[in-house]
C-alpha cells in the first residue's frame, strides 16, 4: 500500500511540514508518481516507526 502525504501524517500524527523535514533528512524514503506525485510505501512507515520504537 501507498500513503499520500497526508494519509502518513495521520498515521504518524506529525503535521506536514515535519513530515516533509523527515523526508529530506531521508529518514523515510518516497516514491515518485510522475512530476510530482509522492507516496511513502506502507513498509517504509513501518519502519519508520520501528526504527523509533527501538532507538535507533
Amino acid at each position: 500500500m501507498l500513503y499520500t502525504i497526508k494519509q502518513a501524517c495521520e498515521r504518524l500524527s506529525i503535521g506536514r511540514s515535519h513530515l516533509h523535514c523527515l523526508i529530506r533528512a531521508q529518514k523515510i524514503r518516497t516514491v515518485r508518481i510522475g512530476k510530482r506525485g509522492v507516496r511513502i510505501p506502507e513498509s517504509e512507515l513501518n519502519r519508520f516507526i520501528e526504527s523509533g520504537i527501538a532507538g535507533t
